[in-house]
């Protein structure tokens, strides 16, 4: 098996694991991170994959999407740029480009804190049936040797293991 380098390390030991995890909580792409450390992309990835590193970037990542909902709050809280004057009348008018543009900025944000912590702002619900009556009386027909057929019920031979009239 062949190891993974990781190209210029001393530029990453250089900026320091807490700098480029404070980075990645604070919401910063990896490519920016990784121009502002001085390494490729790849490598910063490889470094936050690493299994000592790689708990810490989970810990930074679900950070991030608790910072993106609490921007999502405040940019849709912010209500500067919404209306603009017109000089001529003197009249304050609404700016769909400006209503726009903050809702596809929550929209990213809330689409990024979906992916990156799936169980708090995730859109579908796990939920988990243990018992039905449904289930409970199939289980006992299966437990007599019985089974429900469409339209008919059938015995179900426990020696042959075969359907019985």
């Amino acid at each position: 098996m062949q190891a993974t380098t990781i190209k210029n390390l001393s530029a990453i030991d250089t900026v320091g694991q807490d700098e480029i995890l404070r980075q990645v909580s604070a919401g910063i792409s990896y490519r920016q991170i990784a121009k502002n450390v001085g390494v490729e992309r790849t490598s910063l990835i490889r470094y936050l994959t690493q299994p000592l590193v790689a708990p810490l970037h989970a810990l930074a990542i679900t950070d991030r999407s608790h910072s993106l909902v609490d921007d999502m709050l405040d940019i849709a809280d912010d209500m500067d740029g919404d209306s603009s004057v017109d000089p001529e009348t003197g009249r304050t008018f609404s700016s769909p480009c400006a209503v726009q543009r903050a809702k596809l900025r929550i929209d990213v944000r809330k689409w990024q804190a979906q992916v990156t912590n799936r169980a708090c702002y995730g859109d579908k619900a796990t939920v988990e049936i243990t018992s039905t009556p449904l289930q409970d009386a199939f289980n006992a027909l299966l437990a007599k040797g019985s089974c429900i057929l469409p339209n008919k019920v059938a015995t179900i031979d426990n020696d042959t293991g075969k359907v019985a009239d």
